[in-house]
């Protein structure tokens, strides 16, 4: 497991476990209580800290599969899946590239 740090909007940092860090990605980390169920507005800052840093989760069924979760806002009251994909390394590279694959820069 690895230790990364994170600050929330208000400036507090927070220390979060994660089985690893590729590329500054964290992968399998552990998330705060009801993450995935609690609205935007009620999230407590620990959660809030979260807030626009993609992560990825791994599903050992039989394929593996590595789905890309970011708390951006596009649902109330969990974090985004991005996208599910074959390989981690490819799970990294959409969590790299800052953006869910649905949306485009202008």
């Amino acid at each position: 497991m690895r230790t990364i740090t994170l600050t929330a909007p208000c400036g507090q940092n927070f220390r979060f476990k994660c089985e690893d860090l590729i590329n500054g990605v964290p992968i399998n980390p552990v998330l705060p209580p009801n993450f995935d169920s609690t609205p935007n507005e009620l999230r407590s800052d620990r959660s809030r800290a979260w807030w626009g840093v993609p992560f990825v989760v791994m599903y050992h069924d039989n394929d593996p599969q590595f789905a890309v979760r970011c708390l951006d806002g596009g649902a109330w009251d969990r974090s985004t899946l991005w996208g599910t994909v074959g390989t981690l390394n490819a799970a990294v590279a959409l969590a790299q590239s800052g953006l869910a694959p649905w949306l485009s820069r202008p």
